[in-house]
């Protein structure tokens, strides 16, 4: 049972957010930043999941939290707090900064994890389409103002498309202009430019106040990453390497070396709320590939975001799916056992990480090099981070799945982990048999419609069919993957232990291959 006010330390801080969610005394903090979340209704049980997630964020210190409310600290001096009205049914996360000095937009390390925890909070349980989202002026709330000028987020995400995230026009900071809460879609357009107003006050105003991105919203502004941000036109587009249903992958050139783009299909639909989504899109995997640095994953160089674009380092040899369907490459069980070990090393570091792909197929592992003997260089590495999340306590649903490698627990809407990933694994290494393609076995048999009879049938236990003479390790290795119950999964690590110990009894007494 969460205490209904605060206690200890918290409590002298508390008194200045309980009256109003921008309430006298905000003006001390240093350098603030908020977020406002105005739901219709706010969803049983949603902030009590959202503070249990929080009390797991890494790196972050848990200073007090309630029946409506969450105070915390990060490493860097930050304090953040997120706060419910259960009135209004506004959600409110506001930071103040204590230490400056450094990194631009390290200092809101917990904002930007507070907000993506709400976010993904948000995004899992089917809550996006029953609230707006607000990025309250920082300068207002310096000027200690009672109603900060709210900027939609689309409208702040629009401007970073269009303008890189140049400055936003706030008419509340002049003395003329009486002090009452402002829309900013009155004086926004797609083509960034203010409207001209019969009020000459207001047009001096909005020519003089105006506050970049990076002080209402660093990681709108993406101000951690400003270092990889390029301009499209820097980039010499080549042929079109795959497609899939949020975005395109070609090759480049890029400052003389060839690259991989994603390109998501934003470019093709020009309306605000797809171009909105799609940089969500972009801005959540370029968060998460920053944060990794292994042999096994594939590595941020570069992005763009009008059009929205991620650059990677291009891999000529393709996909494993390429060599499975297309090019039908017969593997050898060093290759095999090489693969699956490279893959499995990714996914524990991943998980070390505290963070879940929910993707992994054979589409989105990409061969590096085919010198299997050679443990130094990486054979296989893992790609698309899309539907990657932070693990912040268990989840429930997934924007998109695609049942042929998906956990039974995820079709079923349960709440899930880590293991989901474990249950992909063995999916993937079933296909390194290259028997063929997951479940089309039982494409006759279950008929049309195949995809909602074949979840059903996972569901209830069905898995493709593992020939007689595969070599027993290995097949127990898949079994165990695809378990039932994930807690019957092994965790990544187990994987490469289990996986280092065939491949050495593969060199010491060599595996049948037909």
């Amino acid at each position: 049972m969460l205490p209904s006010k605060p206690r200890g330390n918290t409590k002298e801080l508390y008194r200045y957010f309980t009256s109003d969610l921008f309430s006298s005394g905000l003006h001390l903090w240093r350098k603030p930043m908020a977020r406002l979340y105005q739901f219709r209704f706010l969803p049983l049980g949603f902030f009590g999941r959202l503070i249990f997630q929080v009390l797991q964020m890494p790196s972050i210190q848990v200073l007090g939290y309630w029946k409506r409310g969450v105070l915390i600290k990060s490493k860097r001096g930050e304090h953040c707090y997120c706060i419910y009205n259960d009135t209004t049914y506004e959600l409110l996360i506001f930071v103040q900064v204590l230490s400056l000095g450094h990194e631009a937009g390290k200092e809101y390390a917990a904002f930007n994890a507070l907000i993506s925890c709400v976010d993904t909070l948000i995004d899992n349980n089917m809550y996006g389409r029953r609230l707006n989202i607000f990025v309250p002026c920082s300068h207002c709330i310096e000027l200690d103002l009672p109603n900060p000028t709210l900027f939609p987020v689309e409208s702040c995400i629009l401007n970073m498309i269009d303008n890189a995230g140049q400055s936003l026009i706030c008419l509340q900071s002049s003395p003329s202009i009486p002090p009452k809460r402002r829309s900013y879609l009155d004086f926004f357009s797609r083509k960034s430019q203010y409207r001209p107003q019969e009020n000459l006050d207001e047009k001096r105003a909005a020519k003089k106040n105006r506050v970049p991105l990076s002080k209402l919203a660093t990681d709108l502004a993406l101000t951690s990453f400003s270092d990889r941000l390029v301009s499209f036109d820097q980039l010499c587009m080549g042929k079109k390497i795959a497609e899939g249903g949020f975005s395109t992958v070609y090759s480049a050139t890029l400052l003389g070396k060839t690259v991989a783009v994603k390109m998501f299909h934003s470019h093709q639909q020009q309306s605000a709320d797809f171009l909105a989504e799609s940089f969500r899109e972009l801005q959540h995997e370029v968060f998460l590939i920053n944060q990794l640095r292994h042999a096994n994953i594939v590595e941020l160089r570069n992005f763009c975001t009008n059009p929205l674009c991620i650059i990677f380092d291009f891999y000529d040899l393709g996909s494993l799916n390429q060599y499975l369907v297309e090019k039908k490459k017969v593997f050898t069980w060093s290759e095999r056992l090489r693969i699956a070990l490279d893959i499995a090393e990714g996914l524990a570091y991943l998980h070390r990480q505290d963070m879940i792909h929910r993707d992994l197929r054979s589409h989105n592992i990409l061969i590096n090099s085919w010198d299997v003997r050679d443990m130094q260089v990486p054979v296989a590495k893992l790609t698309d981070f899309g539907l990657a999340a932070i693990i912040c306590g268990s989840f429930q649903g997934v924007k998109e799945y695609n049942e042929c490698w998906t956990a039974p627990e995820v079709m079923k809407r349960s709440r899930y982990s880590h293991k989901v990933d474990i249950y992909s694994f063995g999916i993937v290494c079933w296909e390194l048999l290259q028997i063929g393609f997951p479940f089309q076995e039982y494409h006759e048999e279950l008929g049309a419609p195949f995809r909602s009879e074949l979840e059903e049938k996972i569901i209830g236990g069905l898995r493709p069919t593992i020939g007689k003479n595969v070599h027993p390790a290995y097949k127990n290795l898949i079994e165990r993957c695809w378990q039932d119950k994930p807690e019957e999964r092994p965790d990544g690590v187990e994987l490469v232990h289990m996986l280092r110990a065939m491949i050495e009894e593969n060199e010491q007494a060599p595996w049948d291959d037909s």
